[in-house]
């Protein structure tokens, strides 16, 4: 072999060797991938019919997706709180956009360090009929005192597995399903609210159910349920806004993340838009009473 082929060979050698090097090193900086998972928990996040993917969970997580360009974006729709709590503990790229803050989670994955909102706190809504069992454990501003509601052998709440519904009401089950579980009863169902719902206007396994006002007016709006049919209860234990995080995985990826997330946040017309989106779907009652809390 003379010496130019020799050459031209290795030349040859180089230029493979080059390209390889690039081709690893672009393989290398593409951008990581984030795993967002959404919940069948309408109006959050509304998975079918002419309003998919409007919901106001829908929308921030849209706000936040365009918000963060240097990561790519899975979402996998319908998972249960289980399955987000159990994946992120398990793999390092996982977020949700609309999470509680809670000691147990906390332990689990990395929260933003400040709301991405506040919203309207969890409350209980039963039927119209059955207000009387309510009456004596109301306060003077119509908030219910639910521990005491609860310590009645008789009084039955429905709740969702696994779900959060604020510190004061979370406060209140514990205690509950320590001292008296019979008064707790849980409904797995896919769409929560709406079967709970269901059950409480049509059987007497439970006499009251925990949701946002929003989820209430919803619901009974897809059911056509008289407006006055239904009662929404303010909590007495419960303060009256709630705080949503965005969670991710607890790793070095997880905390970049909610770091970036927490750079959105401090952007105004980031958090009005987020909170845009959030009073479109309150009733007239509802988004006075927000404006005047977050004013």
């Amino acid at each position: 072999m003379t010496f130019s082929a020799i050459t031209r060979r290795a030349s040859v050698f180089q230029l493979a060797g080059l390209a390889l090097l690039s081709h690893e090193f672009s393989y290398s900086m593409s951008p990581p991938t984030l795993v967002w998972h959404t919940s069948n928990f309408a109006p959050y996040f509304i998975s079918y019919g002419p309003l998919q993917g409007q919901g106001i969970a829908d929308r921030r997580l849209a706000l936040v997706v365009s918000g963060l360009p240097q990561f790519q974006h899975q979402v996998v729709s319908g998972v249960m709180t289980a399955r987000t709590s159990a994946e992120q503990a398990q793999k390092d790229n996982v977020c949700h956009v609309a999470r509680i803050k809670t000691p147990q989670r906390e332990a689990r994955a990395a929260f933003t360090a400040q709301p991405i909102i506040h919203t309207l706190a969890n409350g209980v809504v039963t039927t119209r009929q059955r207000l009387h069992l309510f009456a004596p454990f109301l306060n003077l501003d119509g908030s219910l005192r639910l521990s005491g509601w609860l310590s009645h052998p008789r009084h039955r709440l429905g709740l969702s597995p696994g779900r959060s519904f604020g510190p004061g009401i979370d406060a209140v089950v514990t205690q509950t399903r320590s001292k008296n579980p019979q008064a707790l009863v849980e409904v797995e169902a896919d769409n929560h609210f709406r079967s709970r719902l269901l059950k409480l206007m049509h059987h007497d396994a439970f006499q009251a159910i925990v949701g946002y006002p929003e989820e209430l007016a919803y619901h009974a709006q897809l059911l056509s349920v008289p407006a006055d049919e239904l009662v929404f209860l303010a909590v007495a234990e419960e303060p009256p806004l709630v705080a949503g995080h965005v969670a991710c995985s607890k790793s070095a990826l997880g905390q970049q993340v909610v770091q970036a997330v927490d750079g959105l946040i401090a952007q105004p017309a980031f958090r009005k838009a987020v909170q845009d989106a959030y009073r479109q779907w309150l009733d007239p009652a509802s988004r006075l009473r927000y404006d005047q809390l977050v004013r």
